[in-house]
């Protein structure tokens, strides 16, 4: 029940009746200001505290309003985007780590994904996006950080996609916290059995943590 609260006062408060969201100027505070939180409900009562910081996905509305304003379609044309966005990702990351006798497999990953109705409501419940574009954000950095990996092993220059790692990651913790528990599955990762280099490498997902915590 409490929950289901939280989620009619994101909905109803903040994308019907709110006025944060809808304003481009109030982007900033977004970033620097306590922000999933649901405004009161009229009088001189406070605003109902939401107990997140997901200011990425908070900013992501703004967007469908700028494209639909208070109507709903223009929140879900950018929900749709971002999903397939997300079926695109997962299709590229299982043909990178498939055999190549199989990579012909790989689009069935993200087709099973794209219709998967168990995970309908990450693109169709507009205040679900976060789910989504934690997932974005979270394939994207995975794709670059694997590609700095082999050019590192290759001697070659890799910081640019270690920052594109860093700053993907970032956004993907900034849409959704629970994109740490990546974490391990990525120090797992099988690899080179050198316990410093596999230290370096995950390094722009560390600094990424550090700056989501600061």
């Amino acid at each position: 029940f409490r929950q289901g609260r939280c989620l009619a006062f994101a909905s109803q408060f903040v994308l019907e009746r709110g006025t944060g969201v809808h304003d481009p100027r109030n982007l900033p505070a977004v970033f620097s200001r306590r922000t999933m939180s649901a405004a009161s409900q009229g009088g001189d009562a406070a605003p109902t505290p939401i107990d997140t910081d997901r200011p990425v996905t908070l900013a992501s509305f703004t967007l469908g309003s700028l494209l639909g304003g208070r109507a709903p379609w223009g929140h879900h044309l950018v929900g749709a985007l971002v999903h397939l966005g997300v079926v695109l990702a997962l299709a590229r990351l299982a043909r990178a780590l498939l055999p190549d006798e199989d990579r012909d497999l790989a689009p069935w990953a993200g087709a099973a994904l794209a219709l998967q109705p168990q995970l309908a409501e990450a693109q169709v419940y507009i205040n679900g996006r976060s789910d989504s574009r934690c997932a974005l954000f979270g394939l994207i950095a995975v794709l670059a950080w694997r590609r700095a990996v082999e050019r590192q092993r290759a001697s070659q220059p890799a910081v640019a996609l270690e920052l594109a790692a860093c700053a993907t990651f970032t956004l993907g913790l900034l849409s959704k916290e629970v994109l740490v528990g990546v974490l391990p599955a990525l120090a797992l990762w099988p690899g080179d059995g050198d316990a410093k280099k596999r230290a370096r490498s995950l390094a722009p997902f560390a600094l990424a943590v550090c700056a989501y915590a600061a």
